[in-house]
């Protein structure tokens, strides 16, 4: 199926449920598409994680094993009373596992980073940091630092791999986690439709992530460390040299025959 079908299909139902569930005042109708997306995808991160090998294979671990925990986080969100961020704590505990992987990943990719890479991720760091200012401080910041960091470190990775393939993996995931801050943000938020937005970008965030996973398990690609790319890239530019250098080589060598061909000519022609 065409993803930006898949993609349009996957919007219109974490908005239509979120509706839903906004006007039958249900939390339960409105969380019944991320319940369905979270189980899916830690069903379908699994089965990847399965049949990859080497980086592939600890982000898949990373996203299935977060996946089952925001299913539970879920359950635990509609069923037990944790106080004024019922609803953060548990899902950003859920988020952990995508969280350390994103923070090992840059760490093995630090020295290729460079400050163009840095800038946006710096900047939307700052600024979603200074609005979850405007709460009085509390344990709900720590959510929020964490939401805005894992945001900044996937999407450090999504510009260090702009020309490559992977950024399949790294731009989904940064959105998911923009949606998660937003999820955070309209937890603390006291107002009419607060409840309605929080589950949406909760609902946007599953559909993210499912979504990411179909467009792997669809194009079958793999995660190359950006060590390994420097190093075919050296490879590679070492057999075109090699290559120039033949070329060249071989330019003169008919240079020279041309040369020694009519010299030939020239003595038995009698000049």
């Amino acid at each position: 199926m065409d993803s930006k079908i898949v993609a349009s299909v996957l919007f219109a139902l974490a908005v239509a449920f979120s509706l839903l569930g906004e006007f039958t005042n249900s939390e339960i109708v409105a969380s019944f598409f991320v319940l369905f997306a979270t189980f899916l995808s830690s069903i379908l991160s699994f089965q990847l994680y399965k049949g990859s090998e080497g980086e592939r294979k600890r982000i898949m671990g990373a996203i299935s094993l977060s996946s089952a925990l925001f299913f539970v986080a879920v359950l635990v969100y509609l069923d037990i009373d944790l106080g004024p961020n019922a609803g953060m704590l548990p899902i950003t505990i859920a988020s952990f596992p995508i969280f350390l992987y994103g923070v090992s990943k840059i760490s093995r990719e630090l020295k290729f980073l460079k400050i163009k890479h840095l800038i946006i991720p710096g900047v939307i760091f700052v600024i979603a940091i200074l609005s979850s200012l405007v709460f009085p401080m509390s344990v709900a910041h720590i959510f929020f630092a964490i939401d805005a960091l894992t945001l900044a470190v996937f999407l450090s990775l999504f510009f260090l791999y702009f020309n490559t393939e992977t950024r399949i993996y790294w731009a989904p995931i940064s959105l998911a986690f923009a949606f998660l801050y937003f999820f955070a943000f309209f937890q603390k938020v006291e107002f009419a439709s607060s409840a309605y937005f929080s589950e949406l970008f909760l609902s946007l965030f599953a559909s993210t992530l499912l979504f990411m996973l179909y467009e792997v398990r669809k194009r079958d690609i793999e995660i190359t460390s950006f060590e390994a790319m420097e190093s075919e890239k050296r490879e590679l530019e070492e057999l075109v040299a090699s290559v120039d250098e033949l070329k060249e080589g071989f330019r003169l060598m008919n240079q020279a025959l041309r040369h020694d061909v009519l010299k030939k000519l020239q003595i038995i022609s009698g000049y």
